[in-house]
């Protein structure tokens, strides 16, 4: 599923450019030591934006989400994951096969 326009506008306003290349490759690199890549990608996604370095984005994110819509903070943190999770998803496929290769 792609990011909408109000979703690409969110994730620009939390400046998701600079944190997406780092989380991918920590994402990457959990896959690659784990070899867990045959696990569904939200739930590694969701684990990997829950480790330390990545919490304070994940916040920033949902209060931007919360301030723009009507959800509240829980349904914001929720929405921030899937975000995330639809703007690198494929990236991760494609990375994730080549690797395979």
């Amino acid at each position: 599923m792609e990011v909408d326009k109000k979703g690409k506008e969110i994730l620009k306003e939390a400046h998701f450019d600079k944190f997406r290349q780092a989380f991918i490759d920590s994402l990457m690199e959990k896959i690659s030591l784990e070899g867990k890549y045959g696990r569904d990608i939200k739930s590694l996604i969701e684990e990997t934006l829950k480790e330390e370095a990545f919490v304070d984005f994940i916040h920033r994110l949902a209060k931007i989400i919360e301030r723009k819509t009507t959800m509240s903070k829980k349904e914001s943190e929720e929405t921030a994951y899937t975000l995330i999770e639809e703007d690198v998803a494929n990236d991760v496929r494609r990375l994730a096969t080549y690797w395979e290769v």
